[in-house]
């Protein structure tokens, strides 16, 4: 299959980060009377997209799919930078855990093609939960990190 495809088989809308998703999963359980206990999605990027530097109050578990290798680049709040690459084969992790406050982002190595991954947030993901870092202020932060974040940064 294509990247298309895929975009067009799960009615998959762009992503404020880049990239493609959609919701599959919210669930009817909340958390303190107005939170989802959990959520998922379908998540895809293609060629030269980019899910652009940002971080959530709750932890995310990635799961590759299909497709082209994925990296998966994390900053963890003392400045660690852990680089994981996402397959479908031994060569590479399947799925892969961040915890609350790393800055993440990910970027197909070949810049061709496109991998697929479900991204799964709990408690549920919102927006209120969401932000996305800057150059300016990431850099500042992370320098020893600066190429990696004038990359991946929106």
């Amino acid at each position: 299959m294509k990247a298309i495809d895929w975009i067009n088989h799960l009615n998959m809308s762009r992503h404020p980060e880049g990239g493609y998703y959609k919701e599959i999963f919210r669930s009817e359980k909340l958390i303190d009377n107005d939170k989802s206990a959990m959520t998922s999605i379908y998540y895809l990027l293609e060629n030269e997209d980019k899910s652009a530097f940002h971080r959530l109050t709750s932890p995310e578990v990635w799961y590759y799919h299909a497709g082209y290798p994925l990296m998966l680049h994390v900053i963890h709040p003392d400045g660690r930078l852990v680089t994981h690459l996402m397959t479908a084969d031994f060569s590479g992790e399947q799925q892969v855990a961040i915890e609350p406050g790393c800055w993440f982002a990910a970027e197909l190595p070949s810049h061709f093609g496109y991998a697929l991954v479900s991204c799964a947030v709990a408690p549920g993901f919102t927006f209120d939960d969401f932000e996305l870092g800057t150059f300016d202020r990431l850099s500042k932060l992370y320098p020893d990190h600066e190429d990696l974040l004038k990359r991946l940064c929106q």
